[in-house]
Formats: structure tokens, C-alpha cells, sequence
């Protein structure tokens, strides 16, 4: 996986890249890296999104489940229909122009709105929970989660570099723990 939050200008607020659920993070506006670290774990810290990198290719694309099992489908008027594809697992879709879009989804604890499709996937993505419990050590109470990633660019079925899994370390930048993340996360809750 490769993901980059870009700025406005300037150097992007962090690269996360790696392999089989492991990635470096590297924050270029701190002067910081934290190395090989689980995917879950860092993506937890600085969004509040507890998310492997599966998951997080599964929900970006609308993909939502590799082998889809559809049952239960339901339709509301002729616009709406709904689909368990999985366990924990529901896609919604809205009729437009006369074809079936995927509009929502239901992802075990997480509720993700799709729009502005183009080509069939999703622009915007939308991922968000009513409460879950506080993990990061603060102590304070339950917290929701609101996230929205708009995707730039996309490129479906295309060779990709393998050096795109590796995160350019700068030599000046500082190692760091999960701990530490916590404290400079570019998006974590300012108090």
C-alpha cells in the first residue's frame, strides 16, 4: 500500500508505504519516521481509522470484499437496493442513468458514504462510526469518526513500480514510536 496525504504545498503531511501490512511512515514537515510498523496501527493513530491495508484498498475502491457471497438483497422504491455481500459486510446502491452505483456500505463497525463516481469508482469516500471506544491512551471517553478522502487520480489494472511500496527516508529524519506519533499526528484532535 502507498498513501499519501498532500498538502496545499510544500512536502505532502505524511507517507505511508509498505508490504503485507507493514509500512514506514514518514512525516516530512516533522523531520520524523516510524519504521515497519503494522499498517492497523498507524492508521489508528494519525485518522482514528482502525484499518489494515486491505481494508483500506477494499473501502477506498468500493470493492468491499474480495469473493463477494451476495444474499439478503432488499429494495426500497426503484431507486434503492441493498445487498449483503459478506459477513459484516452491506453495499447500498441508487439507480442512476439506469444502472446500479454504489452509494453506501455497511463495513462491520463502519458506515462509508460513496460519490462523485467517475469511470464506475468512487471520487469521494466518506468513512465514518457513531462511537468507538478511545484506544489511544488519552483517557477520555468514546469518540466518533468522520473521514472523507477524495481521490485524485486513478489508474485501474496498470503495472506499478514496486519501488512505489518504499518510502524515500529523508537522512535527516528523526525516529519515532507509535507513542510519540500520537503527540504530532498531522490529523490527530488538537485539545
Amino acid at each position: 500500500m502507498r498513501l499519501e496525504a498532500v498538502a496545499p504545498f510544500g512536502a505532502p503531511f505524511f507517507v505511508l508505504a509498505g508490504r503485507n501490512e507493514r509500512a514506514t511512515l514518514v512525516l516530512p514537515r516533522e523531520h520524523r519516521v516510524l519504521k515497519d510498523t503494522g499498517v492497523r496501527d498507524v492508521l489508528e493513530r494519525i485518522t482514528g481509522l482502525a484499518l489494515g491495508a486491505d481494508d483500506l484498498r477494499l473501502i477506498l475502491s468500493g470493492c468491499l470484499i474480495d469473493k463477494a457471497t451476495p444474499s439478503d438483497g432488499r429494495q426500497w422504491g426503484s431507486s434503492w437496493k441493498a445487498v449483503t455481500i459478506g459477513p459484516d459486510r452491506v453495499a447500498y446502491l441508487r439507480v442512476q442513468n439506469g444502472q446500479p452505483v454504489l452509494t453506501a456500505a455497511g463495513y462491520g463497525r463502519w458506515h462509508v458514504d460513496y460519490s462523485a463516481h467517475a469511470g464506475g469508482f468512487p471520487r469521494v469516500v466518506r468513512v465514518r462510526s457513531s462511537l468507538v471506544p478511545r484506544s489511544l491512551g488519552d483517557g477520555g471517553g468514546d469518540a466518533a469518526i468522520d473521514i472523507t478522502a477524495r481521490i485524485e487520480q486513478i489508474q485501474v489494472n496498470t503495472q506499478i513500480n514496486p519501488r512505489a511500496w518504499d518510502v524515500e527516508i529523508p537522512s535527516d529524519a528523526e525516529p519515532m514510536t507509535l507513542d510519540e506519533l500520537r503527540s504530532i499526528a498531522p490529523l490527530a484532535e488538537k485539545k
